[in-house]
């Protein structure tokens, strides 16, 4: 279906560079079909809900009062899990 972001994809890989692209009218202008306008594809980065990583960050820091109840081997891999879920957050 020519109304997907997939659809619009696939048009324009089928374009060289010509100075046109195919974009997707998402505010009901040509009924969501696509429409062919002059520009370039510059891809537009998706949205990511990081909710959930907050969410086990803060619950891993809450660890820390336990501390001890870890072997040392498990809690250095834990905090180098919480090291990079710290980077992917911000």
């Amino acid at each position: 279906e020519l109304k997907s972001g997939e659809g619009i994809s696939l048009l324009n890989t089928s374009l060289p560079e010509t100075g046109f692209i195919w974009t997707s009218p998402s505010n009901g202008e040509n009924r969501g079909l696509p429409t062919l306008k002059e520009g370039k594809n510059e891809p537009t980065p998706d949205v990511v809900d990081k909710t959930n990583l907050e969410n086990y960050i803060n619950q891993v820091k809450e660890l820390e009062v336990n501390k001890e109840q870890y072997t040392e081997e498990s809690w250095n891999n834990l905090q180098q899990v919480l090291k990079d879920a710290k980077a992917i957050f911000e």
